[in-house]
């Protein structure tokens, strides 16, 4: 067999050290639902907002706040933080005016000398202008987001299909009836059954798309803080549904991993195909229905007029890979537990009809292909897959023309996992011409895409978010190719046109992810604080004082796009641990043509419930928790 290195603390990236933090301020008077349009009636919050991560702070670390006041020019301020405990102000300083962004003031103060555990809050004056305005409340600890972390992966229980889903696992949030029983696929006219998953996002349907990539993250996320992921607290909360519950000793991260593994297996045909998508049908319509789960089908696979499956057009290829290198590193972790022997087995050989369907479509050097090699190696001991490995790795580290590392693509979705899958594999080799060729590469990307998109190449950018540039495949006189047109804040389609545009924040958690494997390979700290402009967007620093991570901070979204919002108790949509689309641009009803680069949230509580959450922000999507569960594990492995 070969050998398992787990401990990525003999990385300099160990020891975090101090480094200065901000409090940023925001000054602003109306904020609603959207910072756009006067056409629009907005919902409107008044006076200033302290922004801040409310989930908290690490001790001594950059922590930041924001002030927002629409449209006012403010004068000189004075901000304090309070133990909320004993009452004492701890830190207290002048506002520092930054200059104004998307029709709003800023101004910036600074609480980095605050090292002490505890709970604290923001107050601001402005020379009497306005009365003192408060934060709300937030931690600073070692520990403090924990929570978020557990829910990170609770919310996939919430989202399961083809089971019960219990009430009150995570207390305060409603599960759902036993649903999609008769979900189906047919191989030559044969019936199979695919029930399982999770729901994609606010619909029902299950795309093999997406659900690989939700089902890697969660057994990434463990081998990243398996002590964290370990504790009796996390082996007992998810109900032993699945049947692989050692009484409370196995951990419930996994079990929610081979929730999914198992799915993925039933849609695995003998030849390494896999079904693409599952889900409602054209008895209810592709997103027509809006229901209880447990009501869209009879759940009786031989009443098959209600069956769902959609057109099978199969799973994408690059997707696919990572069921594949999931279950390899599945199995290998459950023999490595001395768990579940069998399970293992199976894993390993879907893995490898897999491999044998889907590696011919793609690269011979795709980057995660080094990844599947590497824990093929762990499984088997055989040094060729080890080699094989190695040699991926090292091309996509040396030649440019596989892996460009100053690209700066823009997405939905995260652009940066191919660079971390090669990351990945640079730690699990270790080797040190390896990790001094990784990290030359890391300062390539540091420098063409993750520093000047998020900090240097907009000085007005001072919540830190990361930017991109679109580009588009045109033909100008005659010659096609791709052309770049400028940054943005929020992504935009061609000619301002779109009928679907959603969210960033598994553009945000996917770089995020990336940058915590960069700071395992060099150390850097630069890496940490790219990471905390991000959670810190995340977690409330943001225009709309809006916490994206449902069950924790001071003010979550109020309603949420999902047909959950159907079942009895729970009429807002609410998953527990959801990370929605997040902020976006807005886009006028009728011709889908987009707003300014200005941010948009649906908070208007007036809309009706069914239909009237926004999916482009409100929307809870797989991809989103998957991003974050491998970011936040990947810091939990860093600050301990």
């Amino acid at each position: 067999m070969g050998t398992r290195e787990r401990d990525w603390r003999a990385f300099p990236g160990n020891k975090i050290g101090k480094i200065t933090f901000l409090l940023v301020i925001i000054a602003g008077g109306m904020v609603g639902t959207r910072l756009v349009s006067e056409r629009i009636k907005e919902w409107q919050r008044s006076g200033p907002l302290v922004l801040i991560n409310q989930v908290g702070y690490l001790p001594g670390r950059d922590g930041n706040a924001f002030l927002v006041q629409h449209e006012k020019m403010l004068g000189d301020g004075m901000w304090q933080v309070e133990n909320v405990v004993s009452s004492q102000i701890v830190a207290s300083g002048n506002l520092l005016y930054l200059g104004s962004l998307w029709n709003h003031f800023y101004w910036q103060g600074n609480f980095s000398t605050i090292i002490s555990p505890g709970t604290y809050k923001v107050e601001v004056s402005f020379n009497g202008i306005h009365d003192k305005v408060r934060s709300g409340k937030f931690e600073i600890g070692n520990n403090v987001f924990d929570r978020a972390l557990e829910l990170g992966y609770m919310f996939y229980y919430y989202q399961r299909t083809g089971c019960e889903v219990q009430d009150h696992v995570v207390p305060g949030y409603i599960g759902h009836g036993a649903c999609h029983m008769d979900d189906a696929s047919y191989e030559n006219g044969t019936y199979r059954d695919v029930h399982g998953g999770w729901f994609d996002a606010g619909d029902y349907n299950k795309y093999n798309g997406l659900t690989t990539l939700a089902f890697m993250a969660l057994v990434e996320a463990y081998d990243q803080a398996p002590a964290f992921f370990s504790t009796s607290i996390r082996n007992t909360t998810l109900p032993n549904s699945t049947g692989v519950d050692y009484h409370g000793d196995f951990p419930d991260i996994l079990e929610e991993a081979i929730w999914g593994a198992d799915y993925l297996v039933r849609c695995t045909y003998g030849s390494g195909y896999m079904t693409g998508t599952v889900g409602s049908n054209s008895y209810h319509g592709h997103y027509g229905y809006w229901g209880a789960p447990a009501a869209e089908t009879d759940n009786d696979p031989a009443t098959n007029h209600d069956n769902r499956l959609l057109n099978d057009n199969g799973a994408d290829t690059e997707r696919a890979m990572q069921a594949c290198y999931g279950l390899l590193k599945l199995a290998n972790l459950l023999n490595d537990m001395n768990k579940h022997a069998s399970k293992a087995t199976a894993y390993n050989e879907i893995a490898m009809r897999l491999w044998h369907y889907y590696s011919p479509l793609v690269h011979e050097n795709h980057s995660l292909n080094a990844l599947i090699k590497w824990e093929m190696y762990l499984a088997t001991g055989n040094t060729t897959h080890r080699d094989a490995a190695n040699a991926i790795g090292l091309e996509n580290l040396q030649n440019s023309s596989l892996l460009d590392w100053n690209a700066t693509v823009f997405n939905h979705i995260g652009v940066d996992d191919r660079y971390a899958y090669t990351l990945q594999w640079a730690l699990e080799n270790g080797s040190s011409a390896v990790v001094t060729l990784a990290k030359a590469r890391v300062e390539d990307r540091w420098d063409s895409f993750w520093e000047p998109f998020h900090d240097s190449g907009d000085p007005a950018n001072y919540f830190k978010i990361l930017k991109g540039r679109m580009s588009y495949e045109q033909t100008i006189n005659g010659s096609t190719g791709w052309y770049q047109y400028d940054e943005y804040f929020y992504h935009r389609f061609r000619d301002n046109k779109s009928n679907w545009n959603v969210g960033q924040n598994s553009y945000y958690l996917c770089a995020s992810w990336a940058n915590a494997l960069a700071f395992q390979l060099n150390g850097d700290h630069k890496h940490l604080d790219f990471m905390q402009h991000m959670h810190d967007w995340v977690f409330g620093k943001n225009p709309f004082s809006l916490c994206m991570c449902e069950g924790v901070g001071n003010y979550n979204p109020p309603k949420y796009h999902h047909r959950l919002h159907s079942q009895p108790g729970n009429p807002y949509g609410k998953v527990p641990g959801c990370v929605p689309n997040g902020i976006t641009r807005r886009g006028k009803e009728g011709d889908h043509i987009l707003e300014e680069d200005l941010p948009y949230y649906d908070l208007d509580p007036a809309a009706p419930v069914i239909h009237g959450a926004d999916y482009s922000s409100t929307e809870p999507w797989i991809p989103h928790n998957a991003y974050f569960l491998l970011s936040m594990a990947t810091f939990k492995n860093i600050t301990g």
